[in-house]
């Protein structure tokens, strides 16, 4: 039987970590009162009985209950373990949370309040992944990493007084998720792996959410702090990284991810859909942690060599793609990079605007392009509309930390630019893609962008060109 107490049930899968589990146990006694915590122990590899007496020392009796798998099952396994247990408790709702999240105050009667507007919700936070909507950075102006409890706390209180009760659609991220019992059980996760065995690169929570009838949103008046990427797996499997997004289906990754800009270490699958899949030996031109190019590599089988700046960037993509290369993309050897073997396809995704010399730059590696090989690259437009009312209204140039604007941009194009740069190496562009935005930030207002992108407003709405040029 459970009490009238117990309004929900959170159900928190550990590997390892003991002390983000910690953390994350602290927050949750702190800041909640109707609850039974259920600790899932996935076979961690250094446990030791001594830490479920520091669970015992954190949670009251009455309100945890610990079961530990030997060998680790996998986290789905973990999820729907506790799932179980919370249907056979009685307990109405149930929130899945990473042992590496923070809870802040209130979020209890957030959640139970927006759950009666969605079936399916999100907080808001610092690390979301792919999901923009959830990502605290785009509704907070300048705000900065803090796990300081005080810190936690006043965005809590901001967010509450700023947006109260307001939910934004869209699918969320699998760091912490909550819905009603019988919604969980109604739909329950693949058991199979830790993540979807169909696509090695997407998470079980996309898997579910896909068949989810419900709605599904983000509840923007809540806030959990994430350190992402902490700990998952099983057994026996290499390490493979890239933030929270690069996670396959027998990986694990042991430590903390470092927290790179989100714009930088993106899947880019959207772009990955308009690279041919007829290219079997690829070049990818600011790589960062590999994550497009593995799509590549599982997708069709490329050989995928990459360039990537950052050394930290640089070490994860080597675990992933064939050959890399740690240096300036102007200095890099061809000869080194290519092994004295051309490429079919060349990729510069969002890299050529950061360069000091992009003309020269793209005509030096078009000297390891196979004759009819393609390169595919993507652009912000520095002509969008926004461009044109800061300087005419605003009177400034709006430096932003990423998108048009990004204040590390060293050359801005046009369209008319953009075929200037292939003409120069040579090539010529056989397809364009435009993506069209209002707001330069991700905002449900641009789903409206292509109703204005008519001629001759169509340039105007551009956002971002993606381009296939061929040699």
């Amino acid at each position: 039987m459970t009490s009238p107490k117990e309004k929900i049930a959170v159900i928190v899968p550990v590997y390892g970590q003991l002390e983000f589990v910690i953390r994350c146990l602290k927050s949750l006694v702190r800041h909640t009162s109707d609850y039974r915590c259920f600790i899932i122990d996935d076979g961690s590899p250094d446990w030791n009985d001594a830490w479920l007496e520091e669970f015992k020392a954190i949670v009251p009796a009455e309100r945890m209950y610990f079961e530990k798998f030997d060998p680790n099952r996998g986290l789905t396994a973990a999820w729907n373990r506790g799932l179980e247990l919370a249907r056979d408790a009685g307990i109405p709702y149930a929130a899945l949370v990473n042992s590496d999240t923070l809870f802040s105050p209130g979020w209890l009667l957030r959640t139970l309040d927006a759950l009666e507007k969605v079936d399916l919700v999100g907080p808001m936070s610092n690390a979301a992944g792919d999901m923009k909507h959830q990502q605290i950075e785009f509704v907070i102006r300048n705000y900065k990493i803090d796990d300081n409890e005080d810190a936690i706390n006043e965005l809590s209180a901001t967010l509450k007084r700023k947006f109260s009760g307001v939910i934004k659609p869209g699918w969320v991220n699998g760091f912490w998720m909550a819905a009603k019992t019988d919604v969980w059980w109604a739909n329950k996760f693949d058991d199979t792996h830790v993540f979807n065995p169909a696509n090695r690169l997407t998470g079980n929570e996309t898997e579910f959410q896909k068949r989810f009838k419900g709605k599904v949103g983000a509840a923007q008046d809540i806030f959990i702090f994430h350190y992402r990427s902490v700990s998952r797996g099983l057994e026996n499997a290499e390490q493979q990284y890239c933030k929270g997004w690069f996670r396959i289906e027998d990986g694990k990754a042991s430590g903390a991810v470092p927290d790179f800009n989100s714009s930088y270490v993106s899947r880019r699958s959207d772009l990955v859909a308009f690279i041919p899949e007829t290219v079997k030996r690829v070049l990818d031109v600011g790589c960062s942690v590999g994550a497009l190019g593995y799509q590549l590599k599982q997708r069709q089988g490329a050989y995928v060599a990459g360039i990537e700046y950052d050394a930290e960037m640089g070490k994860h993509a080597a675990s992933v793609l064939d050959h890399v290369i740690v240096g300036d993309a102007e200095t890099v050897s061809t000869t080194e990079i290519s092994r004295g073997e051309l490429f079919d396809c060349i990729v510069f995704a969002d890299i050529l605007e950061h360069l000091r010399d992009p003309w020269n730059t793209l005509a030096r590696y078009a000297s390891v392009l196979k004759p009819g090989g393609y390169v595919v690259t993507s652009l912000p437009n520095i002509r969008h509309f926004t461009t044109i009312c800061n300087l005419l209204f605003a009177g400034y140039w709006p430096y932003r930390t990423r998108g048009i604007h990004d204040r590390t941009h060293l050359r801005n194009f046009t369209k008319r630019n953009i075929e200037e740069l292939f003409e120069f190496a040579n090539m010529h562009v056989k397809s364009w893609h435009r993506i069209f935005r209002i707001i330069e930030k991700p905002h449900d207002w641009n789903r409206f962008a292509k109703w204005f992108a008519f001629p001759p407003f169509r340039e105007l709405m551009t956002f971002q060109y993606y381009v296939l040029a061929q040699k």
